[in-house]
C-alpha cells in the first residue's frame, strides 16, 4: 500500500493468482487509476522472469476507514479488538487467498490464542 494523501490500494499477483486478481479488479475497477497492468521482470539474483499482474486504485476516504481497523499509525498490522465480529466466512475466504503463504494463513499479530478462539467461535475450526 502507498501512502500519498490518503490510502489507496494496490494488489500484486504473480501469473498463477490471475484468476483470483481478475476478480478482485472486477470488484474495484470502478475505483481503479488505470486498466490491469502485466509486468516481467527477471530477478537480479537468479535472472528468473517473474511476471505480475496489478492494480492501483484511486485514494478514497472509505479506503481509510478500513486501513485504520487493521494497521496502526505506524502503518503495522494489528487485530482488531473485535475480530470476532469483522471475520465471516466470505472473509476468511478471502484472507486465504490474498495474505496467505502456501497452506498457510498470514497470522502476523494474532497470538495463536486469539486465532484459535477466533476460528473456533466463527467456524467450529481448529
Amino acid at each position: 500500500m502507498y501512502y500519498w494523501k490518503g490510502i489507496n490500494y494496490l494488489n500484486v499477483e504473480t501469473k498463477y493468482f490471475k484468476e483470483y486478481l481478475l476478480h478482485l479488479y472486477d470488484i474495484f475497477n470502478n475505483l481503479c487509476i488505470s486498466k490491469l497492468k502485466f509486468d516481467k521482470h527477471s530477478k537480479k539474483i537468479t535472472g528468473n522472469i517473474h511476471e505480475n499482474i496489478y492494480f492501483i486504485s484511486i485514494t478514497l476516504p472509505c479506503i481509510n476507514e478500513f486501513h485504520s481497523i487493521f494497521y496502526n499509525s505506524n502503518g503495522t498490522k494489528i487485530i482488531p479488538i473485535n475480530i470476532n465480529e469483522l471475520l465471516i466466512p466470505i472473509g476468511l475466504a478471502y484472507w486465504a487467498m490474498d495474505d496467505s503463504y502456501k497452506k498457510h494463513l498470514c497470522t502476523d499479530n494474532f497470538t495463536k490464542d486469539a486465532l484459535i478462539k477466533v476460528l473456533k467461535e466463527n467456524f467450529k475450526l481448529a
